[in-house]
């Protein structure tokens, strides 16, 4: 089986595809990854799935839109759901089992390419316990469960990037006043801010002593990107300016 999962959060909908996917395709690189993971992560995660024997949580995938995919999902919602339910933090959840799941599997094999969205440790984790079971059974066919990961994926047009916030737990010795000082040195500082958050690339907003305030960088600092696509990142920004 495949199923069909709907996520709403406020006014945001995303609905895609839950489904087994393959480990061969994760290591070929078929399924793209962007980000570094920790050995540490990775050695619990690993465990975790060796010891139950189990996953339990998807890796969040995503994919270049397609019209054919988008119908197929989408007439999985017109059926009567098997859970729907809004769970305490507001988000409401409906999961579907999907009508055509042969046809779906058959366009998705048609994706060029998957990128992981979030979950590249539980990626990488399946990966590492595969090798060890592949290892343990010379008898080993490539159809065991253990060469397929537990994934939902998204079209990528109905992606939505959430503020990552930064906490910084010190002013390394500086009281507000002088904090705010050397922050003006490469941001221009403004004092009209709102809590929702600035909407729009090359600004952040900082709260301070019970006030928000409102950054973007300034002179030399603004001028002084990288050729490094990441370098241009506003979390690089921030990081390496604040």
């Amino acid at each position: 089986s495949l199923y069909v999962y709907r996520l709403v959060m406020g006014g945001h909908t995303q609905t895609g595809v839950a489904a087994a996917c393959s480990v061969d395709e994760y290591e070929r690189d078929i399924i793209r990854k962007h980000e570094r993971t920790r050995p540490d992560k990775e050695n619990d995660r690993t465990r975790h799935i060796l010891t139950l024997r189990a996953q339990t949580g998807p890796v969040f995938l995503t994919y270049r839109a397609d019209r054919r995919l988008d119908a197929l999902v989408e007439a999985g919602t017109k059926r009567e759901p098997l859970y729907d339910f809004e769970a305490p933090d507001g988000v409401r959840h409906t999961v579907w089992r999907a009508a055509a799941a042969e046809q779906l599997a058959r366009c998705f094999a048609e994706v060029p390419l998957l990128y992981i969205a979030d979950g590249h440790h539980r990626a990488a984790s399946a990966s590492r316990a595969r090798a060890e079971l592949k290892g343990k059974n010379p008898n080993h066919t490539g159809v065991e469960d253990y060469n397929r990961f537990l994934a939902v994926v998204f079209p990528d047009e109905q992606m939505l990037i959430l503020p990552y916030h930064r906490v910084v737990k010190d002013l390394n010795g500086r009281g507000e006043e002088e904090f705010l000082e050397a922050v003006r040195a490469r941001f221009n500082v403004t004092e009209d801010a709102k809590r929702e958050g600035p909407g729009r690339a090359g600004h952040w907003h900082m709260y301070l002593g019970g006030k928000w305030y409102g950054l973007s960088l300034r002179g030399e600092a603004a001028r002084t990107l990288s050729d490094d696509p990441t370098a241009a990142l506003d979390v690089s920004l921030l990081q390496n300016n604040l």
